[in-house]
């Protein structure tokens, strides 16, 4: 009878325990609630009164939020509002090992994509599935097509390709060009300018100098720069040449010459004797007879060309 006695004491005192737990601000003992078994927390709210830290080999749920979530391994959001945010921090520091990635997906699509960050070289990199993936750093975008879905327009400082550029609006540029600095004019460097507006296409100036090939004299001088389609060509010493030969930029048809000289010699006329795409041929003549006749040395004769 005492024994008896003894054990309803200590079992009051236990409900006593527990009722005066739930009086105390924590819920109360609901044994039919509360199950834990093999190492399991059934049926109840962890920490919903006074949280605290946890640690877990695992986590899932319909719902995880808090302040922060951290992990060694894997975090996997089963599912996300629309609109929602996730922050990933890690504490890897700059030039560190490692990535931290973001995976989305949608569940009715099936369509899934990345996020990630690149510790090693400060990059983020995007991507989806079946599609690729390019990376974005502080001098560029690489590794992705820009606009290749829906394009756009863009500006840019400097644009190249190591392929084609290609497009609609190329396409009719090239077909119709239209001025260059119509509307801001600057400067420009070419090798060879034609005027297309002509029946024939016309050089009208070049980057190729004119050089003397052979003839004027000993050691005749070629004004420098000698642009076309004005020169200047000094005759050289020796006082027996009559002639001589420039060699000119490469034209359609050949080039025609106006040729005088700066000290006036009567009865003199120096003119183009032969000509062809490439070079000019100028010779002085005695203008009553018709004959060759040598220039004086250190003679100037002035060039003014036009490419036919």
């Amino acid at each position: 009878m005492k024994k008896l006695s003894g054990i309803l004491i200590a079992a009051l005192l236990l409900l006593a325990s527990f009722a005066y737990a739930g009086s105390a601000g924590g819920p109360p003992y609901r044994p039919s609630a509360v199950a834990i078994t093999g190492g399991a927390i059934n049926g109840t709210t962890v920490g919903a009164n006074t949280p605290s830290t946890g640690a877990f080999t695992s986590i899932s749920g319909t719902s995880i939020s808090g302040t922060s979530i951290s992990s060694t391994n894997d975090v996997i959001f089963g599912s996300l509002e629309a609109n929602a945010a996730v922050n990933i921090v890690s504490s890897v520091a700059s030039g560190g090992v490692g990535k931290s990635e973001l995976l989305l997906g949608n569940s009715s699509t099936g369509a899934r994509g990345w996020l990630s960050f690149n510790h090693a070289d400060d990059t983020l990199g995007l991507g989806m599935v079946g599609v690729g993936a390019f990376t974005l750093t502080t001098t560029g975008i690489n590794n992705t097509a820009i606009g290749a879905t829906t394009p756009g327009t863009g500006a840019f400082t400097t644009l190249s390709a190591s392929g084609a550029v290609s497009g609609a609006g190329i396409t009719a540029l090239h077909a119709a060009p239209g001025p260059i600095g119509s509307t801001t004019p600057g400067t420009g460097a070419f090798t060879s300018l034609y005027d297309s507006s002509a029946t024939f296409k016309m050089l009208v100036l070049s980057g190729t100098y004119p050089v003397i090939s052979s003839g004027f004299g000993t050691n005749p001088i070629l004004s420098t720069p000698a642009h076309t389609p004005a020169f200047k060509i000094r005759v050289g010493t020796g006082g027996t040449a009559s002639s001589g030969v420039v060699t000119m930029p490469a034209s359609i048809s050949g080039w025609v010459c106006n040729i005088y000289t700066l000290a006036m010699r009567a009865d003199r006329l120096t003119k183009v004797s032969d000509e062809s795409t490439t070079s000019v041929t100028v010779t002085n003549y005695i203008l009553s007879t018709g004959a060759a006749v040598a220039w004086n040395a250190s003679d100037d004769l002035m060039f003014l060309c036009m490419a036919r």
